[in-house]
């Protein structure tokens, strides 16, 4: 996943557009040519293949954050890389890693 996640500030701007559900902003912060690769883990239901394109990747994840409601979004590193991890009702249930060289516009 290829977004705005390589400082304070882009994860800042990310979780506000992703909590609002604001598509537009998503868009905006996401690079036309990015690809979403999604993987459940064997444990919840996830895209089966990649889904390109900054439009088509914010409308997933407009859904998916109208499905999912996060009580909370936070900065952290996972693998090394720069993530946002997501949590609902005490737990985390999502996160999100993006690769800083190709992210924005």
């Amino acid at each position: 996943m290829a977004f705005v996640l390589h400082d304070v500030f882009g994860r800042a701007v990310f979780r506000a557009a992703y909590g609002a559900g604001d598509l537009a902003g998503l868009v905006g912060l996401l690079h036309p040519d990015v690809v979403y690769v999604t993987d459940g883990g064997g444990n919840v239901s996830a895209a089966r293949k990649p889904i390109h394109g900054g439009e088509r990747v914010a409308g997933v994840m407009v859904r998916t954050g109208r499905r999912c409601r996060p009580d909370r979004i936070d900065s952290a590193e996972v693998g090394g890389e720069p993530a946002l991890v997501f949590h609902r009702e005490g737990r985390v249930y999502e996160r999100k890693t993006g690769d800083g060289e190709r992210a924005g516009r």
